[in-house]
């Protein structure tokens, strides 16, 4: 994790590099300089070699031929390296991961369950170096849907009932907690209400059969264990 200032106005990323081009379908994205899977990830990512109309990135990071994803609503990038591109050869997605009434810590694949098979179906996640089983769901499930004022300053919460699509541990309902504890102190992260929903990755390794969670440490750099 490296903090640096950024210059005003300037939010280089992989999709308003020159090197950036569409794949045979329109949803693909390619890079023509770095031949590699371009990560599907809620943060900006961009490496060494990013060019725009005559621009380059202003700040070295510090390995080159690596992807970084950085953040800088603070006006200060914030940046960690995501993988050398060589071996960006699977798509990365962005999840969550979160606790459910039923199943304890899940993974909620949001606007990318088009990755994963139907429900009723089990997959491995590879969590931590070790494979685990999973079972692909969808579940009814009560959720807030807006606050409404209900006068004197208080707010009152509304809920709705929709399905919602997840993956959850066969081994262990606490599986996914453990493993984000072991490098994160989740217990302070939720006195804070941080979590109980913390982003993470997930690598599509083969489709509808495995996949590996990844950690996403640039979120939360300040609950990091030593």
């Amino acid at each position: 994790m490296t903090k640096r200032p950024l210059e005003e106005n300037l939010r280089p990323d992989c999709s308003n590099c020159d090197f950036f081009k569409h794949g045979d379908h329109f949803t693909e994205r390619r890079c023509a300089k770095y031949d590699f899977v371009m990560p599907r990830v809620d943060w900006q990512i961009l490496c060494n070699d990013w060019q725009h109309e005559g621009q380059n990135v202003n700040f070295s990071f510090e390995e080159d031929e690596t992807l970084y994803y950085y953040s800088a609503g603070s006006g200060e990038i914030i940046y960690a390296p995501i993988s050398p591109l060589q071996e960006l050869q699977s798509l990365l997605i962005s999840v969550s991961v979160r606790r459910d009434e039923e199943y304890g810590w899940i993974i909620f694949p949001r606007q990318y369950r088009h990755y994963f098979p139907e429900p009723d179906t089990r997959v491995v996640v590879v969590v931590g170096d070790r494979k685990c089983a999973f079972q692909v769901t969808n579940a009814e499930r009560r959720l807030a849907a807006e606050m409404i004022p209900s006068g004197g300053g208080k707010w009152e919460t509304h809920y709705h009932t929709q399905s919602v699509f997840m993956l959850y541990s066969l081994e262990s309902p606490d599986l996914l907690y453990d493993w984000l504890d072991s490098f994160m102190n989740l217990e302070r992260m939720i006195d804070a209400s941080i979590a109980p929903s913390v982003f993470a990755f997930m690598e599509v390794r083969n489709r509808n059969r495995e996949y590996i969670l990844h950690a996403d440490l640039l979120t939360y750099n300040n609950y990091l264990r030593e």
